[in-house]
């Protein structure tokens, strides 16, 4: 396993902005406030394996469906997995230039002498020819990730072109998120910028260096915003509990009680409610962290408050025999199998498509199934942050749309 670097590329989008987050998590962790290991989710596990299967088909020069069923980090290759990760491939061997290469997992650590500081990442693909430069990074997840000025491909390049710039001339960088798993309306889930060396060099001058520089002082500041996602000390940065609180000016400062009962939202002004939609998902992160957090501090003992006490969850039942054997138990008792058997039911366009293409082997085919058995759907409106990437539209009336938030006249 690679090494894991104290200022990473993968969350270079946190510590470039928020210049103290790293020695604010190491500090936490060594007064014990908060775990030195964090268990990996499902979801990051299942990209790990999906990385680990890009990898050996690239470096084996073998179709994925070879892995299929074989376990990585406990994770299973599926039909999916094996679809997505193939589309991928044949992408990406039609994006090596003539006379060029491509490799995979290539590690860098501390990529520049004058930075002093452990900066380093691994980047999933670097393709590299005459006068070009290409790196991608695979992300697995369903949540959109940005292809644009993104800093983690930005350091990946920096790596990159300081390595080839001289043995092949690099004039252009493409630089590009592959997220067969991320679908938004007008976007491929291969999604490519191309740069100049002169704008990434520009970036590493008023972005990154800037940062060290602040870094190296010994006392960087903290700053909070929505780059504190999957931050380690979310739930205990004073910063970004305050942030929060001056974001929510409304008589949600008044709230000192559990129980204290909530403004009316039809009696807050417009500047407050688009500040809460602008900032919900950052406080439902906050409020899930905080409650972990409390969660962890009460059941250690490390915590005790009047407000507050333990219960048991919710209790689960589980079977104990398999689900095959259940159903052979069933059938010699005679029991119709619509009382413990679900309806079938067709599996999702998405999943279809990936399994489709992996069963027959060619995509265009299982594209052209898709898009013959399927339709896009209108599905309303909805009022989010000027900051989501989809296109702002224009609609007539908004009265049916909003019809629960209209304040009705008093009687």
């Amino acid at each position: 396993m690679a090494k894991h670097h104290l200022y990473s590329a993968s969350s270079a989008y946190r510590w470039l902005v928020c210049r103290g987050s790293v020695a604010a998590t190491q500090q936490a962790m060594a007064e014990g406030k908060i775990k030195k290991e964090r268990s990996d989710s499902i979801d990051s596990l299942t990209g790990t394996c999906a990385h680990w299967l890009l990898e050996k088909s690239l470096l084996l020069d073998i179709h994925p469906k070879r892995f299929l069923n074989r376990r990585h980090g406990g994770i299973r290759v599926n039909l999916e997995m094996v679809g997505h990760i193939q589309d991928i491939i044949v992408w990406l061997k039609k994006q090596i230039p003539s006379g060029g290469k491509l490799y995979t997992e290539k590690r860098y650590r501390n990529l520049r002498a004058r930075f002093d500081l452990d900066i380093g990442g691994t980047v999933d693909i670097v393709i590299v020819g005459p006068g070009v430069l290409k790196i991608f990074d695979l992300k697995y997840g369903t949540w959109y990730v940005d292809h644009n000025n993104n800093p983690q491909i930005n350091f990946y390049s920096l790596a990159a072109y300081l390595k080839y710039k001289k043995e092949y001339k690099i004039r252009s960088i493409f630089q590009g998120i592959l997220q067969p798993r991320s679908f938004m309306s007008g976007e491929d889930t291969n999604r490519v910028v191309k740069i100049t060396p002169k704008k990434l060099l520009r970036w590493e001058r008023y972005k990154v260096l800037p940062a060290i520089k602040e870094i190296k002082t010994g006392n960087p500041q903290l700053t909070a915003g929505d780059h504190c996602r999957y931050c380690s000390i979310e739930a205990i940065c004073t910063e970004q509990g305050q942030y929060l609180i001056e974001v929510a000016q409304t008589e949600f400062k008044s709230l000192v009680k559990p129980l204290h009962t909530l403004p009316n939202v039809k009696s807050l002004s417009p500047d407050k409610l688009a500040a809460l939609v602008t900032h919900q998902g950052q406080f439902i992160r906050f409020f899930k962290a905080v409650k972990e957090h409390v969660n962890h501090l009460v059941l250690t003992g490390d915590m005790v408050h009047d407000d507050l006490k333990v219960v048991k969850k919710n209790r689960s039942t589980e079977y104990t025999k398999t689900q095959q054997k259940i159903i052979a138990d069933l059938k010699r008792k005679n029991v119709p199998s619509t009382h413990y058997l679900t309806e079938q039911k067709l599996l999702s366009h998405g999943i279809l498509k990936a399994n489709l293409t992996a069963f027959w082997g060619n995509s265009s085919k299982a594209n052209r199934f898709i898009n013959q058995t399927t339709t896009v759907q209108e599905n309303g409106f909805t009022v989010v942050p000027t900051t989501d990437r989809r296109k702002e539209v224009e609609i007539e009336t908004v009265e049916d749309e909003f019809a629960e938030f209209v304040a009705k006249p008093e009687d």
